[in-house]
């Protein structure tokens, strides 16, 4: 696995792992010499470590995709309203299948700036996603930070669905002392098989702690902050999670007893691939749209509190 490095300084202590064939992960962020995430000995390998650490990014769908249309359900397909070919969609997307290239190095004092770019094989496009959109990540380092901006472009002359997320791993030593505070109103409901909403349910606390022997998979809405944070309540320290107007819902995930805590900021769009063999789908409001030559930008920002 082909890893680029990027430090702020030689002495800082302070740097960013991206591996582009792997998905563009960040698959290691030091501050001050310590490493913030979590890297099990399955990274890098496939398909089982894929999203196992570090910090997958989930495009153009997040979760897991159902057709609902007949007797049973069918995992990973889908349909468009107008268009006869049926469509795959792997769970949280089709990262794995595209490639990325470094388009951008900049260093400046107390910053580096790289980006890349996304692109698909023809071939990937007709059988997973048929739209011509364009995808830009760009990673700001600094001291205590790092900054991750999306930016999409429909380059097509048609409407195109796209969901986004990140699925990163923050590394704890005993997750039992870990609470996570999540700037939500919501609860989401899921099907315990489909992994799907079916509804939501107020929540009684804005604060999230884990029980020894139990693993933990949440999906939270109604988000009223900008800010959500895994600490460790006996000394404070701890992982902010910052993220803009598009983040609409945010996950949960910790395995059974494991050393490492999931906040994941997610875009609307959560088992809604599903909605696209309807008429409206462009209208529902169920997945965010990118009508023709449109630009959106998603900004999120990991910090050491």
């Amino acid at each position: 696995m082909k890893k680029n490095v990027y430090k702020l300084s030689a002495e800082s202590g302070t740097s960013i792992v991206i591996a582009p064939e792997y998905g563009c992960n960040m698959i290691s962020w030091m501050v001050g010499g310590r490493e913030m995430l979590y890297n099990p000995e399955t990274q890098g390998k496939m398909p089982e470590g894929y999203y196992s650490g570090g910090n997958p990014i989930l495009y153009p769908s997040v979760g897991r995709t159902w057709d609902r249309s007949g007797n049973r359900p069918e995992p990973d397909k889908y349909w468009i309203f107008g268009r006869e070919n049926v469509y795959k969609m792997p769970c949280h997307g089709i990262v794995p299948a595209g490639r990325w290239v470094q388009t951008k190095e900049q260093s400046q004092r107390g910053k580096v700036e790289v980006e890349y770019s996304f692109s698909l094989s023809e071939k990937t496009m007709s059988e997973h996603y048929p739209f011509d959109m364009s995808f830009l990540l760009r990673y700001t380092l600094k001291k205590y930070s790092v900054g991750i901006e999306a930016i999409f472009r429909n380059n097509g002359t048609s409407p195109a669905p796209f969901a986004f997320g990140y699925h990163p791993y923050f590394q704890f030593s005993d997750r039992s002392n870990i609470c996570v505070h999540l700037p939500c109103g919501k609860r989401a409901l899921l099907d315990p098989e489909l992994l799907i909403p079916t509804g939501e349910s107020k929540m009684s606390s804005s604060t999230l702690s884990f029980e020894r022997g139990k693993a933990c998979d949440m999906a939270f809405t109604g988000i009223n902050g900008k800010r959500a944070s895994v600490i460790n309540k006996s000394t404070g320290a701890g992982v902010h999670v910052d993220f803009d107007e598009n983040i609409e819902m945010l996950v949960v995930y910790s395995g059974t007893d494991s050393n490492y805590v999931c906040l994941e900021p997610w875009t609307r769009g959560l088992g809604a691939y599903e909605k696209l063999r309807h008429a409206n789908w462009t209208d529902s409001g169920e997945i965010p749209v990118l009508q023709p030559q449109q630009t959106k930008t998603v900004n999120v920002k990991y910090s050491v509190r």
